[in-house]
C-alpha cells in the first residue's frame, strides 16, 4: 500500500502534525487524488484505516503499522521512511 506513503510524507512536509480533522481530512483527499484510477488506490480495510485516521480514532503511526502488519510482501523489519529535505 503506497497510499499511506503519500500521507505520511505530506504530513511530514507540514509545520505540524495535523491535529485537526479538517487538516488530515486534506491530507487524505490530497493522497486519495494522486492514487485515484491507478493501482495504488485504497482496498476497502486501506480506506477504513485512512477514514479512522480522518475522525482522529488513529494517528498515521497507527495506520502505517497496521497495514505493515497487515500486509504480505513487506521488507523484514516493515517500511522506513526518511524524511524529505
Amino acid at each position: 500500500m503506497q497510499l499511506g506513503n503519500f500521507i505520511f510524507l505530506s504530513m511530514h512536509q507540514q509545520p505540524a502534525p495535523f491535529p485537526a480533522e479538517q487538516s488530515r481530512q486534506r491530507a487524505v483527499a490530497f493522497a486519495l487524488a494522486l492514487t485515484r484510477d491507478t493501482r495504488l488506490a485504497p482496498q476497502p480495510y486501506e480506506q477504513m484505516l485512512l477514514d479512522q485516521f480522518v475522525r482522529g480514532e488513529m494517528t498515521i503511526d497507527q495506520v502505517l503499522s497496521s497495514l505493515e502488519t497487515s500486509e504480505p510482501g513487506l521488507p523484514a523489519g516493515g517500511l522506513h521512511f526518511e524524511p524529505l529535505k
